[in-house]
């Protein structure tokens, strides 16, 4: 086939079609403007820092409310803790008025082995000039129960010298 022949089959080509197929043949250059480069990298920057600020404020907010349910856990223990000592409160004051009724007493009395007295006397002792009370008949050695023996004259007033008044139960005073 000869040239000829080949531009009978083919038809030439116009320049702008030309400039076109060359164009998708070579990569696209253009002048850069140094300007709008640094523009661009600066929009960068400020781009990549605002998402790191927001990445940590996330993070930060995080840990906040992670701490706040941890708080909140601790606050939840210590309430239930609470309610629980309340109950042992209660119970401890209830075990407390139900020994200190007077059945629960005369119980206990007669387990430890005591026994009811049938008349019970009260002694009435009336204050003396020294507040000294001597229990020992006068003229007598023997010294009180769990005391130091003492000399006759050191001996505080003998029992002749205080006012002792003996009374059965309900007649005390009267």
């Amino acid at each position: 086939m000869s040239r000829a022949t080949a531009r009978q089959l083919r038809p030439e080509r116009t320049r702008s079609e030309r400039s076109k197929s060359d164009k998708a043949a070579r990569p696209n250059l253009r002048l850069v403007d140094p300007r709008i480069a640094q523009a661009k990298t600066r929009r960068r920057r400020i781009v990549a820092l605002s998402m790191a600020v927001l990445i940590a404020g996330m993070f930060v907010v995080a840990y906040a409310q992670a701490r706040l349910v941890e708080g909140q856990h601790e606050l939840d223990q210590l309430r239930t803790e609470v309610a629980e000592a309340r109950k042992e409160r209660a119970r401890l004051e209830r075990d407390v008025v139900e020994a200190s009724s007077p059945t629960a007493i005369t119980e206990r009395a007669r387990q430890l082995g005591m026994v009811r007295a049938v008349e019970p006397i009260y002694i009435v002792a009336v204050d003396t000039p020294d507040s000294v009370l001597d229990i020992a008949p006068e003229g007598s050695e023997t010294p009180a129960p769990g005391s130091e023996p003492v000399e006759p004259a050191k001996r505080g007033p003998a029992v002749a010298d205080v006012e002792l008044s003996v009374a059965p139960l309900g007649t005390a005073g009267s």
